[in-house]
């Protein structure tokens, strides 16, 4: 896994897979991902293109399909959009038990 901090790129295609990318400057510049770890923050991003690959691709046109159906699909979208990576609180009566 490598590691791009503080870095300025230009017109590059770049695999993001498996790689860190803190505090660094894109321009004109396609990322391309596949759903593979990743570590994304504090980028700067200007005239960039996104193309999603693999299992990212697999997973866009599944939630992409739901969106496009309207009604109670879309809402689903939504709410998960709106709620990602958010604190997720486990109910009282879990089925998931460390006791087994």
């Amino acid at each position: 896994m490598a590691i791009y901090n503080s870095n300025s790129f230009t017109g590059q295609r770049i695999k993001l897979d498996g790689n860190t990318f803190e505090g660094n400057k894109f321009t004109n510049c396609v990322l391309v991902y596949g759903g593979g770890p990743l570590t994304f923050s504090n980028n700067s991003l200007n005239g960039v293109q996104w193309e999603f690959v693999d299992d990212a691709a697999r997973t866009l046109g599944l939630l992409s399909s739901f969106y496009q159906a309207e009604g109670q699909s879309k809402k689903f979208i939504e709410m998960l959009l709106s709620t990602f990576g958010k604190q997720v609180t486990t109910p009282q009566n879990s089925l998931e038990s460390d006791d087994e």
